[in-house]
């Protein structure tokens, strides 16, 4: 999968990134399912507003992974794109809740509604025992690109002012995993990165609407007070690794548990590969933490 600024113009930027996530992800053949695929649990009455349940084998409780997809928060991608990973680590044993979500040009999607979708559907994977046998006290939050920016900031929820989206949080991560993040959601609209993408689901610049960015940008809201694990390819031309080093080296002087794992000759869907060795080095981590 190349990852140069040509190729990211020409096949990622095209009617928004998401689109062009989607096209990679295709190419790789991401987007099979098989016979044994997941089961879906609806969490709102929009067509988007679900999750997919990857059933393990063993005997339940199950540790569970929350996965969220990304494509700059953007219509063109969806969850399909973590359909290899997911099945992956069902096959590690555990329960992946692969989430779907309301994106930026969908109805409801963007401010405040993508935020919200993504709050319901975490906290959706604790409301049905019975169906979803998850053990509460071993869920972690996976996200990839935009999508690890929900998962960090799934994991801040608790500090939530009263009415804010995603507040009163029903789920207590045990850690987050997040792969190419996007972590600084201010420094992301203030560099213009995702052909603006961070400034159109907040809908205005940090100056703007500072509040949302307040919100829901992971790095003005540490600390987490969850240990967070980030994966970022060192060849990475679409989120800048930079981004990624900044947002640790913060969450470490905050008094957070963060590490940065700076894969060697990956890019930024390297990882979306279960046979890489970027992929691989993610699941040992989410093994460990789910021991």
């Amino acid at each position: 999968m190349p990852d140069n600024p040509s190729f990211t113009r020409r096949r990622l930027l095209a009617g928004g990134l998401a689109l062009g996530v989607g096209a990679v992800a295709a190419s790789c053949g991401l987007f099979d399912d098989d016979d044994d695929g997941p089961e879906r649990f609806g969490y709102g009455e929009a067509n988007q507003q679900f999750s997919e349940l990857w059933r393990p084998g063993g005997d339940p409780p199950w540790s569970g992974v929350v996965m969220i997809h990304g494509g700059s928060w953007g219509r063109g991608t969806d969850r399909t794109i973590m359909h290899d990973l997911a099945r992956n680590l069902a096959r590690e044993g555990h329960a992946v809740w692969n989430i779907e979500y309301r994106s930026m040009g969908q109805p409801g999607g963007g401010w405040p509604g993508t935020f919200a979708d993504v709050a319901a559907a975490i906290d959706d994977l604790v409301s049905r025992p019975d169906d979803v046998p998850v053990d509460p006290q071993r869920v972690l939050l996976l996200g990839h690109s935009a999508g690890g920016q929900l998962a960090l900031w799934g994991a801040a929820r608790a500090g939530l002012a009263a009415g804010a989206p995603g507040a009163s949080p029903q789920v207590s991560p045990v850690a987050v995993v997040a792969l190419a993040p996007v972590p600084d959601l201010a420094r992301c609209a203030d560099e213009g990165l995702l052909e603006g993408a961070c400034a159109q689901v907040l809908g205005g610049s940090p100056t703007e609407v500072p509040d949302r960015y307040a919100t829901v940008s992971p790095q003005q809201r540490l600390p987490l007070g969850v240990p967070q694990r980030l994966f970022h390819g060192s060849v990475d031309t679409v989120m800048p690794l930079d981004h990624s080093r900044a947002y640790v080296a913060a969450a470490q002087a905050a008094g957070d548990d963060a590490t940065l794992t700076e894969q060697a000759d990956a890019n930024h869907f390297s990882v979306l590969d279960p046979s890489t060795t970027a992929w691989r080095d993610v699941r040992r981590t989410v093994n460990q933490l789910l021991q």
